[in-house]
């Protein structure tokens, strides 16, 4: 086991990969000294941009942490390149003539969208091989507008590092998020929501859905009913996952009829994170991280250490090794066997 100090006072987010394990900071303080402007360049007012903060260290941890700092527009995202290597991260939308797009963690664009437009997620291939972005055209020069123009892009990579745009197919109106590649490759899921109404039609309200599209021809294959989520699902082998503080929902890839419910009782999930082969899966609530195998659905181990209350999990994509963040900004890396 290692525990790692790191240089925040909480961990919003970790992330495994070989020999490294990268750490958001999950306090993120807000700079409201960006004016806002129209396309014709007047301006609109403040708006206020996040501080994404993240350090980078070696596993075991043997020099001092990279560490980069950028204030951005509502960043997401938080991927490495197979290819270089590097972070990545998403800004969807900027002052005029502040790039957005897709970034490293240094800040530079690897994937840009077209002018005077948006992104509002972007997943990468489980090969490497491909990127989708969700592109959104914006107008904010008058409020009573259409609604924006919304488009997926495939991308493939380029010998420098970047993401060139191969494919763009308009994808209507609906607002999607958090775009994630099937671990087929053949298929990607975006969140979305329909507009439904009760059995007696007196009452209108909106449900979450998990819209699963063709990964080469951009059709719909199917939408499923999803649990309400602040992210992308998660994968365990053939099994999507979607998390939330009550429990975690388990859609199964090859039929999603069926489906299976992991409910948290009394004590809620903070954190979620499961194993890429699908042989288990993390929660954690409190100090305590528990271990829960996919053939039973059961709790089979649990780990427990005085760190701090737990905020966020990871799992490398090997499964051997876990980390952890606390609430204290301290990070502990652990075999899971």
């Amino acid at each position: 086991m290692i525990v790692i100090q790191s240089g925040f006072r909480r961990v919003g987010d970790v992330l495994l990969a070989p020999n490294v394990v990268a750490v958001r900071n999950g306090i993120q303080p807000f700079t409201a000294d960006t004016t806002a402007r129209l396309l014709d360049g007047r301006p609109f007012g403040l708006c206020d941009r996040i501080t994404w903060d993240v350090e980078l260290w070696s596993l075991p941890p043997e020099d001092p942490p990279q560490r980069y700092t950028h204030a951005a527009y509502n960043p997401f995202g938080f991927n490495f390149d197979p290819h270089t290597g590097w972070l990545l991260f998403g800004e969807p939308d900027g002052d005029p003539g502040r790039p957005v797009g897709v970034k490293r963690a240094d800040g530079t664009v690897v994937f840009a969208p077209e002018p005077d437009a948006g992104i509002t997620g972007f997943a990468l291939s489980p090969d490497g091989e491909r990127m989708l972005c969700l592109e959104s055209w914006r107008d904010m020069s008058v409020f009573d507008t259409p609604p924006p123009e919304r488009r997926f892009v495939l991308c493939t990579p380029t010998p420098d590092g970047g993401w060139l745009r191969q494919q763009t197919v308009l994808r209507g109106d609906e607002f999607l998020s958090h775009p994630a590649f099937l671990p087929d490759g053949e298929r990607f899921v975006a969140t979305g929501s329909e507009h439904r109404t009760n059995s007696r039609r007196t009452h209108e309200y909106h449900v979450p859905v998990q819209r699963v599209f063709d990964a080469h021809t951009f059709a719909i294959l199917e939408t499923v009913d999803a649990w309400q989520h602040d992210g992308p699902p998660h994968f365990c082998g053939h099994w999507m996952a979607t998390s939330h503080s009550s429990g975690v929902q388990f859609h199964d890839t090859f039929d999603f009829s069926r489906w299976v419910s992991v409910k948290s009782g009394r004590r809620k999930f903070a954190a979620f994170a499961a194993d890429p082969a699908g042989q288990f899966f993390l929660t954690a609530s409190g100090h305590r991280v528990s271990v829960w195998e996919t053939k039973t659905w059961t709790e089979t181990k649990t780990f427990a250490w005085k760190a701090g209350a737990i905020t966020c999990l990871a799992v490398a994509p090997d499964g051997l090794t876990a980390a952890a963040g606390t609430a204290t900004g301290k990070v502990v890396v652990w075999d899971v066997e």
